[in-house]
C-alpha cells in the first residue's frame, strides 16, 4: 500500500488491502473506489467551514483512468454493497409513495378548486395550496445521465452519485457526443461545475424552469483513457474549471493473481472479504443517518456545518502557503487545479471526519487528507493525457513532450520515443509526432545528433538543449 494511504481510517485501509489482496488491484483505482463511495455517503451529512471563502459542499469527482483488462468492474463492484444495500432498505420504506402520492392529489385538487373558487368571489380569503410533494425515490446511484436525467432524479432526492466502471459511455455519449457537439458538452461540464460547487441547478425544458436548491451529486468514474482525452485537451473544459474540479489518477497494466484452490486461499480469500465488510458497514451506518431538510420544501438538504479545530485549520493553511506557487512551478500546466488545492484538501478531509464519525475536523483528519492530496498532486503531475489525432494542437503537444522528456533527462533516438515516450505520444499518427519534434527543433529546445552505435553503424539521437 502507497505510504500516502497509512493515515487513512482504519477501515480504509483495510478496504485497499482487502482489494489488492483478492485482485492485486493498484493503489490509483483502489483509492478511488474506497473514497468516492465514502463521499456518495459523507456529502449528504455535511457542509464544511473553510474559515476563509465560506462554507463550501464536500463532494468530490473521482476519475481513474485505466487501460482495458485492468478489472474496473469487478473493483468498483466490491465497494459498493453499503450503498446497495441502504438503496433497497430505502426502496421498500418508499414502497407506498405511489398510493401516498395518488391520495396527496385529490387533495391537492381540492385545494385548488376551492382557492379559485375565493380568488372570484372573495380573495381576502383565498388560501393557496401547498405544492404537491413529488414521489420520493431511492436510486442513489445512476451510470447513465443527461442534465434533464440528473435533474429529474434530484426532484425526488437530496443528492445523488454518478458512478460507472465503463465511463466511456458516459463521456462518448449523447450528453457529451464524444466531444464533437459542444454545446451539449458544455452544458453538461456547465452544469456539473455548478453541482459541485454547491450552486442551485437549473433547467430549462420548453416552457418549463426547474431550479433545485441544496442537492449534493459526486462522481466516481473508471474509464480508458482513450474515452476521456477529448475533454481533457480541449480548452474550453478546462478554461470552465469541469477539468480543475476532478481528481485523477491513471494506472497501468497489471498482472491478475492466479486462482489458488488451496484452504490457505480460500481462508485468505475470506479474511479479505470480512475486510471489506467492515467498510461496507461503516458506509452503512453513514447512509443511514437521518437527513435533514429545509421546511416547506421538497428534498431540500439542511446540512449541518462541520468546523475544523484550530489545529486542523493551521495545518491546513501551512500546507496550502507553502503549495502557492504550485500553479508556476511542478502543476503549471495545470495552474486551475493548482488554485483548488486546498478547497480539493478541505473536501477529502471533511470525508475522512465523517467517515470517522467526526462532526469536527481534526488535526489527524487534515493531515491524511495532506497526504492523500499530495498523491493526487503526484498523479496530475505525471497524468499521460495530452494531444490527439483529434485535436492536433502541435505548440500545446511539443511543450506537454519537452515537459515529459525534461523531468526524465530524456535522450533517445526517434524510435525509441515513438515506442518508450508518453502514452498520449505514441498513440499519434507519424505525421503528429514528427511535426510535434519539428516544433521541438525550431524552439531549439532539443537537438538531433548523430552517434555512433556498438555496431559501428551512425544513429540519429535526440538530446535536450
Amino acid at each position: 500500500m502507497n505510504e500516502r494511504f497509512k493515515r487513512l481510517p482504519v477501515a480504509m485501509q483495510e478496504a485497499i488491502t482487502a482489494l489488492k489482496e483478492l485482485h492485486a488491484t493498484p493503489d490509483e483505482m483502489a483509492i478511488q473506489v474506497v473514497l468516492g463511495v465514502a463521499n456518495a455517503a459523507a456529502m449528504k451529512m455535511y457542509n464544511v467551514d473553510s474559515r476563509k471563502y465560506g462554507i463550501r459542499p464536500i463532494n468530490e469527482y473521482f476519475i481513474c483512468m485505466a487501460p482495458t483488462g485492468a478489472m474496473k468492474s469487478t473493483n468498483y463492484k466490491e465497494l459498493l454493497p453499503g450503498v446497495e444495500r441502504f438503496e433497497e432498505f430505502k426502496q421498500d420504506e418508499l414502497r407506498d409513495e405511489p398510493t401516498r402520492y395518488a391520495l396527496d392529489k385529490k387533495v391537492f385538487a381540492r385545494e385548488e378548486a376551492a382557492y379559485l373558487k375565493a380568488m372570484e368571489t372573495d380573495p381576502t380569503t383565498a388560501v393557496l395550496p401547498k405544492p404537491l410533494r413529488p414521489i420520493e425515490t431511492a436510486k442513489y446511484i445512476i451510470s447513465k445521465a443527461t442534465v434533464n436525467g440528473i435533474t429529474n432524479q434530484l426532484k425526488s432526492q437530496s443528492f445523488v452519485g454518478l458512478f460507472s466502471s465503463e465511463a466511456g459511455e458516459f463521456f462518448n455519449g449523447h450528453s457529451f457526443q464524444g466531444g464533437r457537439d459542444n454545446n451539449k458538452a458544455v452544458e453538461m461540464s456547465a452544469s456539473l461545475t455548478s453541482m459541485w460547487d454547491g450552486h442551485s441547478i437549473e433547467k430549462l425544458t420548453g416552457m418549463e424552469t426547474t431550479t433545485l436548491k441544496n442537492r449534493r451529486v459526486n462522481m466516481l468514474f473508471l474509464l480508458q483513457a482513450e474515452t476521456i482525452q477529448t475533454i481533457l485537451n480541449t480548452p474550453i473544459f478546462s478554461e470552465q474549471g469541469f477539468i480543475h474540479r476532478m481528481l485523477i489518477t491513471q494506472c497501468d497494466a497489471y498482472d491478475k493473481p492466479e486462482w489458488e484452490f488451496t484452504r490457505e486461499s480460500q481462508e485468505r480469500e475470506r479474511v479479505a472479504r470480512d475486510r471489506l465488510e467492515q467498510f461496507h458497514i461503516q458506509i452503512g451506518r453513514m447512509m443511514h443517518r437521518a437527513i435533514s431538510y429545509k421546511k416547506n420544501t421538497n428534498f431540500e438538504l439542511d446540512l449541518p456545518t462541520m468546523s475544523q479545530t484550530d489545529a486542523a485549520w493551521i495545518t491546513l493553511g501551512l500546507w496550502r502557503n507553502a503549495g502557492r506557487e504550485r500553479g508556476s512551478a511542478d502543476l503549471k500546466n495545470y495552474s486551475g487545479f493548482a488554485e483548488r488545492l486546498h478547497e480539493h484538501c478541505l473536501r477529502i478531509a471533511a470525508t475522512i471526519a465523517a467517515f470517522n464519525d467526526h462532526t469536527e475536523l481534526t488535526e489527524q483528519d487534515a493531515q491524511c487528507a495532506i497526504d492523500i492530496m499530495e498523491f493526487y498532486i503526484e498523479q496530475r503531475r505525471a497524468l499521460e493525457v495530452g494531444i490527439t489525432a483529434l485535436d492536433p494542437n502541435r505548440s500545446a503537444g511539443a511543450n506537454k513532450l519537452y515537459e515529459w522528456m525534461k523531468e526524465r533527462s530524456w535522450t533517445g533516438t526517434p524510435r525509441e520515443l515513438s515506442q518508450y515516450g508518453p502514452l498520449w505520444f505514441r498513440k499519434l499518427d507519424v505525421e503528429h509526432r514528427n511535426q510535434i519534434l519539428t516544433d521541438l527543433l525550431s524552439d531549439e529546445k532539443i537537438a538531433v545528433v548523430e552517434t555512433v552505435a556498438t555496431n559501428h553503424r551512425k544513429v540519429r539521437t535526440i538530446v535536450l538543449l
